[in-house]
């Protein structure tokens, strides 16, 4: 047991330095300031400027969000991608996500900020699930559908909640897992399962992740 613990500790963290970012930012991480969205493509990109944007369908919205994003039938989504130095820069090579859904953990713009006067928000790639294309990267296996995946990770605690206020939400998430074994087999709920457990193993051993990245492993 305990050289299991060491070697997750070991594999999964590293030191903070400002000279690279983490490319595991994934979609299950959600800042507080940031909304989850449920979406349906299939309508037309967007060009504001220098700026790239899809148009979406909004099925559903979950955070802090005013009654105008609510009740919007369509949103505009910013893509966005990282340096090396985790600096935001526009994304050029980004290609539209083909007809289907996505759930999308995105910053809201104010409103004087809007496209086209639809409600607009910017996305980090990382920060985005789409099933068609995970079909395509795991085929043999059947990703969740966002209707399926939508309960699970509405219980992702915030980024910003500490090591130990976290806790009690990955417990959660792992009291899913038991609940669900099937679902809990198939992509993406398998690697946040993973990633709830990690985050559980290093909490019992007293580890201060707020210091580090998470490697990916799951």
């Amino acid at each position: 047991m305990l050289l299991s613990a060491l070697l997750i500790a070991s594999t999964l963290l590293m030191p903070l330095a400002s000279s690279r970012c983490s490319p595991v930012i994934r979609h299950f991480n959600k800042p507080a300031h940031h909304l989850t969205l449920w979406a349906r493509t299939g309508r037309d990109s967007v060009f504001v400027g220098k700026e790239y944007g899809q148009v979406f369908d909004l099925v559903r919205v979950d955070g802090a969000t005013t009654p105008a994003v609510g009740a919007a039938p369509r949103v505009v989504l910013v893509w966005w991608g990282l340096t090396a130095s985790c600096e935001r820069v526009r994304d050029t090579a980004w290609t539209p996500v083909p007809t289907g859904e996505a759930l999308v953990v995105a910053q809201p713009r104010p409103e004087g900020q809007w496209i086209q006067g639809m409600p607009t928000f910017d996305i980090l790639l990382n920060e985005l699930y789409i099933p068609a294309r995970a079909q395509q990267q795991f085929p043999r296996s059947t990703p969740l559908g966002i209707g399926e995946y939508w309960p699970l990770f509405a219980m992702v605690p915030a980024a910003e909640l500490s090591p130990a206020d976290a806790r009690p939400y990955w417990e959660r998430v792992l009291a899913w897992g038991r609940a669900n074994p099937t679902r809990a087999s198939r992509t993406p709920a398998r690697q946040l399962l993973c990633h709830a457990k990690d985050r559980l193993e290093l909490l019992r051993r007293g580890v201060d992740t707020s210091q580090y990245l998470f490697e990916e492993r799951c």
